[in-house]
C-alpha cells in the first residue's frame, strides 16, 4: 500500500519526543539569575497547534490516491498507528500545575489563549527556588503534550467520521455488466445500421464495419466482445460463446423486461432471437 505519511510521521516523532523537549533555557536561566527564557515556550507549542489540518488534508490526498477496496484498510492502519504510538495526557496532574499560576483547564481549549501563553511564559525573575523553576519546566512539558491531545482528538474524530462512509466499490448487478449494455442498445434497434438480417432473422456484422469500431460509436471500446460474439453469431462450441447475447435466454429476458420496464420498445428482430425454455 503506497501512500504518502510525512505529517504522520512528523506528528509521531513529536508525540515520542514529548518527554525530552529541548528545555536547554532553563538551565540557562539558572546561570543568567532566572533574567528570561531565550526561547519562549510558545515556540513549542506552534509546533503543535493547527497540525490536524494539515494531516487532514494528506488524508484526503492518499484516500483518492488508493483504490477503493484498500480505503478502509488505510483508515484503519492511521487509527492504530495513532492510537499505539501516542499516549493520553492524565488532565488531572495537568489541572493540578495549571494552579500554580492560576490558569483554568477551560482555557486550554482557546489554542491561541493570550492571558495563558502570558502566564507560561511568566519572567524567571518571579521564579526564586531551583525547585520552582523545575516544576515550571515540567508544566510546560505537560502543558505541551495537551496540546498534542487536543490535535491527536481532532484527529481521530476526523477519522470516525470518514469510517461512517463505505469506501468499498458498490455491489455490481446485471446492469453494470457489457453485456446488458450492449444487449439494451441491441433490442432497441440503435445498432440495426451495424448489421444485415438473412431470412432466417440472423442478424451479421456488416462487411463495412469491425466490432472494434462498433464498439467505439456506441461510446465504449470494452464492448467489443460482446458486439463481435453476438453480430457473429458465436455458437456453444465457441470458447467466447457466453458473449452472444442470443445463447442466453436469461439475459435476452433481463433485458427485454428491463426495456418494458424504461418503456423502450424492443424490435422484433431481437424478440425472435429468445431462446426456448
Amino acid at each position: 500500500m503506497m501512500f504518502k505519511k510525512d505529517v504522520l510521521e512528523e506528528f509521531l516523532f513529536l508525540w515520542s519526543k514529548a518527554e525530552n523537549i529541548p528545555f536547554t533555557n532553563y538551565e540557562d536561566a539558572l546561570v543568567n539569575n532566572y533574567s528570561s527564557l531565550d526561547k519562549p515556550f510558545t515556540d513549542y507549542s506552534k509546533l503543535v497547534i493547527g497540525w490536524h489540518s494539515p494531516l487532514k488534508v494528506e488524508i484526503s490526498e492518499n484516500l483518492l490516491s488508493l483504490p477503493p477496496e484498500n480505503r478502509d484498510l488505510y483508515l484503519e492502519y492511521l487509527k492504530n498507528r495513532i492510537e499505539n504510538e501516542t499516549m493520553l495526557q492524565d488532565d488531572e496532574e495537568l489541572k493540578d500545575l495549571l494552579k500554580t499560576i492560576n490558569v483554568s483547564i477551560d482555557s486550554l481549549n482557546i489554542e491561541h489563549n493570550k492571558e495563558l501563553h502570558d502566564a507560561l511564559n511568566l519572567s524567571f525573575k518571579e521564579i526564586t527556588l531551583p525547585k520552582d523553576l523545575a516544576k515550571f519546566r515540567n508544566l510546560h512539558r505537560k502543558y505541551y503534550r495537551y496540546l498534542l491531545n487536543l490535535e491527536r482528538e481532532k484527529v481521530m474524530r476526523h477519522l470516525e467520521k470518514l469510517n461512517e462512509y463505505k469506501f468499498k466499490q458498490p455491489t455490481k448487478t446485471f446492469k453494470d455488466e457489457l453485456w446488458f449494455k450492449v444487449g439494451v442498445k441491441l433490442a432497441s434497434g440503435q445498432m440495426a445500421k451495424y448489421y444485415t438480417v438473412d431470412s432466417k432473422g440472423i442478424m451479421h456484422l456488416k462487411y463495412s464495419y469491425t466490432a472494434p469500431r462498433v464498439a467505439e460509436e456506441l461510446g465504449d471500446k470494452k464492448w467489443e466482445k460482446d458486439v463481435l460474439a453476438t453480430l457473429k453469431n458465436y455458437g456453444p462450441e465457441s470458447s467466447n460463446a457466453n458473449k452472444n447475447i442470443f445463447n442466453s435466454r436469461d439475459k435476452m429476458i433481463k433485458i427485454i423486461d428491463y426495456c418494458k420496464e424504461k418503456g423502450i420498445p424492443v424490435i422484433s428482430h431481437f424478440t425472435d432471437r429468445l431462446p426456448p425454455e
